[in-house]
C-alpha cells in the first residue's frame, strides 16, 4: 500500500510517532534543488519554491515535547507524508488536527507531521491534549528544530497543509481549510 506523508504546517506542530528519536539532528541542507532554482516572479510575489507543487519536500527536523529530536528519517520510506505547518492556539489547526484524527484509518499509510514554531513548545501539550492526536503511529507533533518551516510558510493562513507523495514530492498545497476526501485520494493514487 503506498503511503503519503502528509504533512501540516499550521504556525507550526509535530505529532509522537512509531519511529524511534533522533539524538543528534540532520545537518542535510534545509533547501531543495527545486528551491534554489526559484523564479524572480515567485520572490516578487513572496511565494516560497519549496511550497510550490513539484519541489522536493526539505529536510526536517523537529523537537516533540518529551525534548528528543526527531528528522525525516524518522518517517517511513516511500510513504506519503502531510506535513501541516501550525500554531498551537489556532481554532482552524485544531479543527483540521481533529478532522484528520477521525479518518486516520483512511490515512494509515501517511505519514503525518504537524510542525510549529521553535518557541511553541510550551503550547504543544495542550494542543495535543485537545486533538488527542497522542499515541498514533504515524503522526508527529512538534517544533521545527532548524527553522525549515520559515521556507516553507507563505502566509497565506494556517493550517498550511502540504501533501506529498511516496516520493517526498509536494503534490498540493491548503490553506486554512483543507479537503480530506481530495486528500486521501492524491495519497491513495501515488
Amino acid at each position: 500500500m503506498r503511503t503519503l506523508i502528509l504533512i501540516v504546517l499550521c504556525g507550526l506542530f509535530s505529532l509522537q510517532g512509531f519511529a524511534q528519536p533522533s539524538t543528534v539532528p540532520d545537518k542535510r541542507s534545509s533547501q531543495s534543488s527545486t528551491a534554489t532554482n526559484s523564479t524572480s516572479k515567485a520572490k516578487n510575489n513572496y511565494e516560497k519554491a519549496l511550497a510550490q507543487p513539484g519541489a522536493s519536500m526539505p529536510a526536517l527536523t523537529w523537537l516533540s515535547t518529551d525534548e528528543k529530536i526527531y528528522a525525516d528519517s524518522n518517517l517511513r520510506r516511500h510513504t506519503p507524508v502531510i506535513l501541516v505547518l501550525f500554531n498551537p492556539s489556532c481554532g482552524h489547526c485544531m479543527e483540521v488536527a481533529v478532522t484528520m484524527k477521525m479518518r486516520i484509518q483512511e490515512l494509515f499509510g501517511v505519514d503525518i507531521v504537524f510542525l510549529t514554531g521553535g518557541n511553541l513548545l510550551a503550547e504543544l501539550p495542550s494542543f495535543i491534549q485537545q486533538t488527542r492526536l497522542s499515541g498514533l503511529p504515524n503522526v508527529f507533533v512538534g517544533t521545527d528544530y532548524t527553522d525549515i518551516s520559515k521556507q516553507l510558510f507563505e502566509y497565506n493562513g494556517i493550517p498550511q497543509v502540504m501533501v506529498y507523495n511516496k516520493d517526498h514530492i509536494l503534490l498540493k498545497t491548503y490553506y486554512k481549510q483543507i479537503d480530506l476526501d481530495e486528500i486521501i485520494r492524491l495519497v491513495r493514487t501515488e
